[in-house]
């Protein structure tokens, strides 16, 4: 199957709001999982982990339940996970989600997940939903972050911001997964001269597009 998300409202002249789930062969729709009420705005990310769909964007709500920016749903049902997917979620748009060793790398707009201050990258359980705190601290990135890709022992972020812990990170970041330290020999003061939005790794390289020009300088 294909999983779709976006900002539709039809798939083929039947209702799929913003998420759709079709064969990967025929393209019919599979209305088992792609009913008439699904979520009230547009997604802009989506990972699968397991038997989940973990979908984040600009809703607030997902059949007409609450899911605030972010939900778990049932890759066959289609059906919310209430026990990740509560009443306070996240405060602001997802831009991009990433499964990386066991568990749920947020990027996007908000400040706050659960009322507990999450500065544009969060971590999360993927069973409870609960908060990494030691990952995720009050002094996170400075401005949204678009784009998160994992490997062994970090994972790269890219963005609009230009500092992350205080620290200067101009528009991409090397992140530690477990204690969410920023690498310094990686990310050095003088970064990217504008935002960063697709990441791509292969095995000894990152390779990275954006707007911008220049990079530590130079051309």
């Amino acid at each position: 199957s294909l999983y779709i998300g976006g900002g539709f409202k039809k798939y083929r002249k039947t209702t799929a709001n913003y998420l759709a789930k079709v064969d990967l062969h025929s393209g019919n729709l599979d209305t088992t999982f792609t009913q008439t009420s699904g979520a009230n705005d547009f997604i802009s990310a989506l990972v699968i982990s397991g038997s989940a769909l973990y979908a984040g964007g600009g809703f607030t709500t997902y059949r007409e339940t609450a899911a605030p920016f972010l939900a778990k749903i049932d890759l066959t049902s289609g059906a919310l996970d209430p026990q990740f997917t509560q009443t306070k979620g996240l405060d602001q748009t997802v831009n991009t989600l990433a499964v990386v060793g066991g568990s749920l790398y947020v990027g996007g707009q908000f400040e706050a997940y659960r009322e507990t201050p999450a500065r544009r990258l969060a971590k999360l359980d993927l069973l409870s939903g609960d908060l990494d705190s030691t990952f995720t601290k009050k002094t996170g990135f400075n401005n949204e972050v678009s784009v998160l890709l994992g490997s062994v022992n970090s994972i790269y972020v890219g963005g609009n911001f230009t500092s992350y812990r205080g620290t200067p990170a101009n528009f991409l970041a090397k992140v530690h997964l477990i204690s969410g330290e920023i690498d310094t020999t990686f990310t050095q003061p003088t970064g990217f001269d504008a935002p960063v939005f697709s990441l791509a790794l292969s095995t000894n390289a990152l390779y990275v597009g954006g707007g911008f020009i220049t990079y530590r300088g130079h051309y």
